[in-house]
């Protein structure tokens, strides 16, 4: 092989290693995304590019609304409920606008020790529902 040879063929081997450092760096910024935290200390889920907060203090319910990059989404107009799972017994609470993006109601006992959760959720006439586990 010629040195003009060699020189290409380091130059096309570091072309591929830079194409697979920036797809490597990409994929690291697509999963930073992917993270959930929630803002409220509550337990979180995203559905439909849609991500719901919900916490839970003794009986009083809360489910705040978010778009995929945690820009909170208006809740007025909408309505859902969040049925729990409470030592096997099901608890269902309505959940109406309480604020710019949250949906709040009353349980009619303690949830706090809920195993799981279901949401569901209508807003603009398009309904929306999530499930969270209380170790989620």
């Amino acid at each position: 092989m010629s040195v003009t040879q060699r020189g290409r063929m380091i130059s096309v081997t570091q072309k591929i290693r830079a194409g697979l450092a920036v797809l490597v760096i990409g994929m690291g910024s697509a999963r930073a995304d992917g993270v959930l935290t929630p803002a409220h200390g509550g337990k979180m889920v995203e559905s439909h590019g849609q991500r719901l907060e919900l916490t839970v203090r003794e009986s009083t319910v809360d489910l705040f609304l978010a778009d995929h990059g945690n820009q909170p989404i208006s809740a007025m107009g909408a309505t859902g409920k969040v049925v729990f799972l409470v030592n096997g017994k099901r608890v269902e609470t309505a959940i109406n606008p309480a604020g710019e993006n949250r949906l709040s109601g009353n349980a009619p006992e303690a949830v706090t020790g809920f195993s799981s959760a279901v949401i569901t959720v209508e807003r603009d006439g398009k309904p929306l529902s999530a499930r969270i586990s209380a170790t989620h």
